[in-house]
């Protein structure tokens, strides 16, 4: 462990190019992961990771990406991915929960990062740290409960939104963000991004920064059916922008499931995406499951009701 090797010349770099299931168990990095290069349990990744928990802890003091489950994927596909590693790195090419930094065409579904993340620098997502220019990446059905913590460009589930085309879909942030810098951007769900689509996508989190957004920290992109719990931000940047609504708790945690098909709505705690296993699905499994439902249970007693 680290599992592959990446060097900016081609026929140097090993990238895992099967698909690894996990059968739902789960590593734990007993002496955890200290580098100077990139840090994650896989380097570089081009085939498919699913079904696994990883937890323990990953420090990196180098400039490279840093993540829980994928330091750099290229076009690799992960699905059902758990992190639960208490993530520190040094860098502001890319730290995620799941992914720290993505090329080529990244797709992530069912993914949740339960472990807090900080860096001294900036560019840090829940789930996704940045992504390259020129790449796509979709996001899906994917939960962020961790404490997100660096100077600029941190987010629930994507820090820097800069590739070419992303989507973010049926997606919730109950963690705390916070941006450290004296400018510092931060944000529910995505950092500013003019080439990004925001859908069925929730932030039931505390965010703190200099530039706030519940959603995100500017208006840019296109935002469709976004809610947000107004107890947990104060005046967000896109707090009038179209496509993004506030809630108060009790609000949030009694949608109309017909608002969001295919989530959990539950009045004891904010809602999910429906992502646990069944008998005849992939999917997170029961114990997980129970442990991020309790996560996310919420006081509504006193949360109003408008």
């Amino acid at each position: 462990i680290p599992i592959g090797v990446y060097s900016s010349t081609p026929s140097e770099s090993r990238d895992y190019t099967a698909i690894f299931n996990g059968n739902n168990h789960t590593i734990t990095l007993s002496n955890g992961i200290n580098s100077t290069s990139y840090a994650a349990l896989f380097v570089n990744v081009t085939g498919t990771i699913k079904n696994l928990v990883v937890e323990g802890n990953i420090k990196s003091e180098g400039s490279n990406a840093v993540a829980g489950i994928c330091a750099y994927s290229i076009g690799g596909t992960f699905e059902h991915r758990v992190n639960k590693c208490i993530i520190n790195s040094n860098t502001s090419s890319g730290t995620g929960g799941i992914v720290g930094y993505s090329k080529g065409a990244t797709t992530i579904k069912s993914c949740v990062n339960m472990g807090e993340i900080s860096s001294s620098l900036s560019t840090i997502g829940g789930i996704v740290g940045t992504a390259n220019p020129s790449s796509s990446i979709t996001i899906e059905n994917s939960i962020n409960l961790g404490k997100i913590t660096g100077t600029s460009n941190v987010s629930g589930i994507f820090g820097l939104g800069s590739a070419s085309t992303q989507t973010i879909t049926d997606c919730i942030n109950i963690g705390e963000i916070k941006a450290t810098g004296e400018s510092g951007y931060a944000a529910g769900i995505i950092t500013p991004s003019s080439n990004i689509s925001v859908s069925n996508c929730i932030n039931a989190g505390i965010v703190d920064a200099s530039q706030s957004g519940a959603i995100t920290s500017s208006s840019s992109g296109t935002y469709s059916n976004c809610y947000y719990d107004l107890s947990k931000i104060n005046s967000p940047n896109d707090s009038n922008a179209p496509g993004i609504y506030s809630k108060t708790t009790s609000k949030l945690c009694n949608l109309d499931s017909s608002i969001l098909s295919n989530w959990l709505i539950d009045p004891s705690r904010y809602p999910l995406p429906n992502i646990v296993a069944t008998d005849n699905l992939e999917g997170i499994s029961k114990s997980v499951w129970d442990d991020i439902c309790e996560l996310a249970k919420v006081d509504t007693s006193s949360s109003g009701s408008s």
